[in-house]
């Protein structure tokens, strides 16, 4: 099974992007020049951007091929993150920037050697996260799952974390940030996107093994986690290699 670790450092050739939103916060960094984005009303422009989990953004210029730290928000580095950069989308200054993406390339995509220079430019280290024992638990079988449709119904997953229904909606939500059902979604398109990097399976293939109904459907969800298409973030090197 193709895994996705809780901090992934890509490369990314493509210029810009279609209004996305994600599980993942992120930092977005310009191998020299400026990364601009549109948040919301607001615009956001820098050597770097911080975009946290969930807040919808398009890319609307990157003036280099840019290094792009995804990290999962509920982890110890998400919170040091989120500690470090605020609740809210921020530029990050050129000389961090400089420090950051120092002699990296499109060789270090993967590398969790690269990841943590990045986070050390940042200035980041592991936070605290207040998260139920429970939802930790069903947090860790989730990543080991099949994510086979019976198995991640609300009703059986409720029964595996001990609790009604209606308590692990709320609990889930307030605790990771995404209700549960889209983070089931968030962790298919996450092995979706390591199964394109490096199995070179077909499309079609990889949208029925990651539980997706067809390749259609899988392309239109990358695009709104994404920005673009499976095809385009191939295209651009967004994720080679992957984890």
């Amino acid at each position: 099974m193709h895994r996705w670790p809780e901090q992934l450092l890509v490369w990314n050739a493509v210029g810009a992007t279609a209004a996305h939103a994600h599980h993942a916060a992120h930092v977005v960094l310009a191998t020299r020049g400026h990364v601009g984005a549109k948040v919301g009303r607001a615009r956001v422009e820098g050597a770097g951007i911080w975009v946290p989990s969930n807040v919808a953004h398009a890319i609307e210029r990157a003036e280099a091929p840019t290094v792009v730290l995804y990290v999962e928000p509920a982890s110890p580095i998400g919170a040091g993150l989120a500690s470090v950069l605020g609740e809210e989308p921020a530029s990050i200054a050129e000389a961090v920037r400089d420090a950051a993406v120092h002699g990296l390339g499109a060789r270090d995509a993967g590398s969790p050697i690269a990841a943590t220079q990045v986070l050390e430019a940042l200035g980041v280290r592991e936070g605290r996260t207040d998260i139920d024992a429970r939802v930790a638990r069903l947090l860790r079988w989730l990543e080991e799952s099949e994510l086979g449709k019976d198995e991640v119904a609300l009703a059986a997953l409720a029964a595996r974390a001990g609790v009604s229904p209606t308590r692990l909606t709320h609990l889930f939500t307030s605790d990771v940030g995404t209700p549960l059902r889209r983070y089931v979604l968030w962790l298919r398109v996450r092995r979706a996107l390591a199964a394109l990097a490096s199995s070179g399976d077909p499309i079609a293939t990889i949208a029925a093994r990651s539980g997706f109904a067809d390749a259609a459907h899988l392309s239109r969800t990358m695009r709104s986690t994404f920005g673009m298409t499976p095809t385009q973030l191939l295209r651009a090197k967004a994720i080679t290699p992957s984890a």
